[in-house]
């Protein structure tokens, strides 16, 4: 009898187990209904993705794109990012060039019966999640566009059902910018239609759209055709060098040569601005431990930097604020190291002797004579003699350079005795030059007697007013030209051999200062009007636009 009371709870407990173990096989059960019911739907969301990307033809024309999209795991948003690639497609139809003619004029027909689908696919987004931006932004977008195709009267006559929907998207996602765009291609395409009001407004969002470069490079050459006047189209650009050279190139295929060396100079104003912030910013890096990202910012700027006295002061700036470790610049690092060697055989200033050094070591491998006088402006003089030791090709002109900036750094030592022989090895091509007899002279100064006197007679014979075009010296698209003028000048006039036939612009620069940038004619002469004083002069002449301008003959302006 004592017995029973115990049996109960041990029956109620096992039949509580049942009980349990059945709520949790039916949990499991309906679980797995559920998750079958959501495969069997996710598959059927899939197949009609998929469906849809063949019918619209983007899983031919863009397969990858395509695969994205069926990747992506929100059907809705799969069937959004449908209707954002038609109506790309309808803005910028250069993808279609790369199908076969036919299958292209084909396939351009059709943008608009899928403009309308695109509509209908951005209409069900935006019923499903009315606080996203991308829905309203494509119905805006879609809409316009086939009204605008259509050549349809509702497009001004309805304005706003197409515009607010634009204008929503904008203040919704004010930090996108393909709202902002799409609605600036709006406002390019109606420019001529709108009111002078609708203008100031049109114009404050072309400004915001051309803040992004991505909108600047496909928008810009549009809003330059359209606006009243240059100066108009360019009040509203970002002061940002690559889109002033992004006009630059649009005036250069229209060969608008005088818009477009006056863009040009504007961009090298802007570019000297940008290198001194992007100094800045290294610095400001560095400061804050990130020496990573200043050491890759600084290999991009040098490698930018104008080969002139101005992009030296900027090189000698980032130089030094970089840490002693190793850097990759080797392209940027050759040119600095050569440009401040021909300053040195000119004697004239270049780079400090630790920038150089710096930049020597960072230059990889250089021809013998090269660094051998790299290692001269580094103020590494037993180091360059060693080279010259090893080489078996110091009587080439290639070496000419050298063994003068070495007579200079001998004679203000004053070992005058071995100036005298670095000057005897110097290549034949070369003695006659003005900074060969400059460093004679240097090296007779130093003497007394006779010997001064004639090394000066020897260099005003070089002196003079006019020199033949056949002494242009060039190294690839470059052209050098060193003279030595016997007296004050205005400046120098140099006619032009050869040109394009439409002309081209020429860069001239003059004692590595500041480029003048010039029209060039065949037959006709550029001057360039800067006071020179009476001694050594080097001329730089490049062309900046396509084909090749040949200088010729070269005179002084009184």
């Amino acid at each position: 009898m004592a017995a029973e009371p115990q049996a109960a709870p041990t029956r109620r407990r096992r039949t509580n187990g049942i009980v349990a173990r059945a709520a949790v096989a039916a949990g499991a059960v309906l679980l797995l209904a559920l998750s079958i019911r959501e495969a069997v739907w996710r598959s059927g969301e899939a197949s009609s993705l998929r469906a849809l990307l063949q019918d619209t033809g983007l899983a031919r024309r863009q397969p990858d794109l395509a695969e994205d999209i069926l990747a992506e795991p929100d059907p809705e948003r799969g069937r959004l990012a449908v209707a954002r690639a038609l109506v790309n497609e309808a803005v910028d139809m250069s993808g279609f060039a790369n199908l076969p003619p036919r299958e292209a004029a084909e396939e351009a027909a059709r943008v608009g019966e899928r403009l309308e689908l695109a509509e209908k696919l951005a209409l069900d987004a935006q019923r499903q999640r009315p606080a996203a931006w991308q829905a309203p932004m494509l119905v805006g977008a879609a809409r316009y566009l086939t009204w605008s195709r259509r050549g349809d009267p509702r497009l001004m006559e309805r304005r706003k059902e197409w515009e607010e929907p634009l204008v929503r998207a904008v203040a919704s996602a004010p930090e996108e910018g393909e709202p902002l765009r799409l609605l600036a291609v709006t406002r390019l395409e109606l420019w001529p239609a709108l009111s002078a009001a609708d203008r100031v407004a049109a114009r404050d969002i072309l400004r915001r759209a051309f803040q992004d470069p991505g909108t600047s490079q496909k928008l810009l050459a549009a809003w330059l055709r359209v606006a009243g006047s240059t100066e108009e189209a360019l009040a509203i650009l970002p002061q940002r060098s690559e889109t002033w050279a992004s006009v630059a190139r649009t005036f250069a295929t229209e060969k608008d040569w005088g818009a477009y060396i006056e863009i040009i100079r504007h961009q090298d104003r802007i570019r000297r601005r940008e290198l001194d912030a992007q100094v800045r910013e290294i610095g400001e890096r560095l400061s804050g431990g990130d020496a990573v990202t200043a050491r890759r910012l600084a290999m991009q700027l040098l490698g930018a930097v104008p080969l002139d006295l101005e992009g030296a002061e900027v090189v000698a700036r980032v130089v030094r604020l970089l840490p002693p470790a190793a850097a990759s610049t080797e392209k940027a690092g050759a040119s600095w190291v050569r440009w401040a060697g021909m300053r040195l055989v000119r004697g004239l200033p270049g780079l400090p002797a630790p920038v150089a050094a710096r930049l020597l070591g960072w230059a990889g491998t250089l021809p013998t004579e090269d660094q051998a006088l790299g290692k001269l402006v580094a103020g590494d003089l037993s180091g360059a003699e060693q080279l010259e030791r090893r080489s078996e090709e110091t009587n080439l002109e290639g070496w000419a350079p050298y063994f003068v900036a070495k007579a200079r750094l001998l004679a203000g030592f004053g070992d005058l005795a071995a100036a005298r022989a670095s000057l005897a090895q110097v290549h034949r091509s070369w003695r006659k030059r003005p900074a060969a007899l400059h460093a004679a002279v240097l090296v007779a100064e130093k003497q007394s007697g006779e010997t001064g006197t004639a090394a000066r007679q020897e260099l005003a014979q070089v002196a003079a007013e006019a020199w033949p075009g056949t002494i242009w010296l060039w190294e690839g698209g470059r052209a050098e030209l060193e003279i030595e003028l016997s007296r004050p000048a205005a400046g120098l006039s140099m006619k032009v051999d050869l040109a394009p036939p439409a002309g081209a612009v020429a860069s001239v620069r003059i004692d590595d200062g500041p480029r003048e940038l010039q029209l060039a004619m065949a037959g006709s002469s550029l001057e360039i009007r800067r006071a020179l004083q009476p001694g050594l002069h080097v001329v730089e002449l490049t062309t900046v636009t396509a084909g090749r301008v040949v200088p010729g003959d070269v005179r002084v302006l009184p």
